[in-house]
């Protein structure tokens, strides 16, 4: 994995998950959007461990809706809110 490699083997990893602003409706799995936002991050999490970066260095959050990249209740705004975002941190 690139992150393994200079410069960003240093660097801590935050996987942070995001969502639409649709309530959830009828889940089993997820009870709400904070629940599904940090299982989109701690899905992406353990696929960044199995491919070999440290647990040490490797934390998630789940922002829900309250961290919107695009404004907008549009299709195509929706879309572009359900995210997982990789940050690396000093």
């Amino acid at each position: 994995a690139r992150l393994n490699r200079a410069p960003y083997r240093t660097k801590k990893v935050r996987v942070e998950g995001h969502t639409d602003s649709q309530p959830i409706r009828r889940s089993k799995s997820f009870s709400d959007n904070w629940h599904l936002s940090g299982a989109r991050a701690r899905s992406v999490l353990k696929a960044l461990a199995a491919a070999g970066i440290s647990d040490s260095r490797l934390s998630f959050a789940g922002y829900a809706f309250h961290r919107p990249m695009v404004k907008g209740r549009g299709k195509s705004a929706m879309a572009k809110n359900r995210r997982v975002e990789i940050v690396l941190l000093d």
